[in-house]
């Protein structure tokens, strides 16, 4: 009976005893593989031979290659998206016009050659297309933006050089604001909003600015004779009268250059307005004979300074591109003895520009209202 006691005790202490098959200290289940003495928890893992050496549950992954610049330039993928050429790279100059991204930044400097880009300042709106860009003319009513303004023209249906609402009839080129209005027509030629008042003596004004219309030397730009009985100015009264009422006895009490007379001259402006400000097409000056015509743009390339040498129409077309909102273009006439004429034309986003007619006395370069 004591013999099967031993014998049980034994059987059961080597139950118990812990198995190290490769002998490396360290048993399953922490042995992941018991049978190699390289395999253990703590061993150093080799990456990349597909043996988990340290039983951390994979075998470790191997460092990534070194960047490989095939090209030379400096640079490697994925920075440098063309490895097979060395004049690519994001340190590269963007050359315009030639449908290659040099710089790597997915942009194409100018596609279709026109000298506008797709992004930036003004922006080409289809720089596949080198009719669209900003500098390009809008075709009224065709349905295409040329100028990338944002929309397309207005269609001008007489083709005089006005759309509608500016022109009040696109289906008569004779009627448009730069039209000249005919006095008592019943037309309204120029879109003004009402027919001109007729002017019998063509002194340049009508009824009833003009006092007398049969009497070309009275009109409100006329020199004031002082003493003769005749309201000369239509100020409503002789210069004598205004002497006596404000007790200056044998002085005038009206400025040299309010008595000076006043310059006539008509200017015209044609143009299409766009959402962004307007194209003008021309500017004309219609002035007496020995009238010094002025242009001023804030440009060089479309400032003039000319004479005119008869009371013919004086044009200028020359303006390079669109004018943008808050532009200011000046337009004086000037005649030496003469109140001169000064307009300007404030310009403004999807409307025609803010005219503002103004006087020059004479000899000043200054303008102020008139009188």
């Amino acid at each position: 009976m004591i013999w099967a006691v031993m014998a049980l005790a034994l059987a059961s202490t080597a139950s118990a005893q812990v198995i190290d098959a490769d002998g490396d200290g360290v048993s399953p289940p922490a042995d992941c593989n018991d049978n190699d003495g390289n395999v253990r928890p703590g061993a150093v893992d080799v990456p990349g031979n597909g043996i988990d050496e340290d039983c951390a549950g994979g075998d470790a992954s191997p460092p990534p290659p070194p960047p490989v610049d095939a090209d030379a330039d400096g640079v490697s993928p994925p920075a440098d998206c063309d490895d097979q050429n060395a004049a690519i790279n994001p340190n590269a100059a963007e050359i315009t016009g030639n449908n290659v991204d040099e710089n790597c930044d997915d942009r194409i400097a100018d596609r279709d050659g026109d000298g506008f880009n797709s992004y930036g300042t003004p922006r080409d709106c289809d720089d596949g297309n080198p009719a669209r860009n900003p500098g390009a003319r809008d075709v009224p009513g065709d349905g295409i933006d040329q100028d990338c303004s944002g929309s397309d023209a207005q269609t001008d249906a007489d083709s005089d050089g006005f759309g509608p609402p500016q022109d009040c009839n696109d289906a008569n080129p004779a009627i448009n604001p730069g039209a000249r209005d005919i006095p008592r027509d019943g037309i309204d030629q120029d879109c003004s909003g009402a027919d001109a008042r007729m002017d019998a003596d063509a002194d340049g004004y009508g009824p009833p600015q003009d006092c007398n219309d049969t009497n070309a030397s009275i009109n409100p730009g006329a020199r004031e004779i002082v003493g003769n009985g005749v309201d000369e100015d239509c100020s409503g009264t002789d210069a004598a009268q205004q002497q006596a009422a404000s007790g200056a006895v044998g002085q005038s009490a009206t400025p040299a250059a309010v008595l000076a007379r006043r310059l006539f001259a008509v200017v015209r402006v044609r143009g299409i307005t766009t959402r962004r400000g307007v194209r003008l097409r021309s500017i004309t000056v219609d002035a007496p004979t020995g009238s010094a015509v002025r242009l001023l743009c804030g440009r060089r390339s479309c400032r003039v300074h000319r004479a005119a040498r008869s009371r013919t129409i004086v044009t200028f077309t020359r303006f390079p591109r669109a004018f943008r909102a808050g532009e200011i273009v000046k337009v004086s006439i000037t005649k030496p003895g003469m109140i001169g004429r000064y307009v300007q034309l404030k310009i403004r986003s999807g409307r025609p520009p803010l005219r503002q007619d103004l006087c020059l006395a004479p000899g000043s370069r200054r303008p102020s209202r008139c009188a």
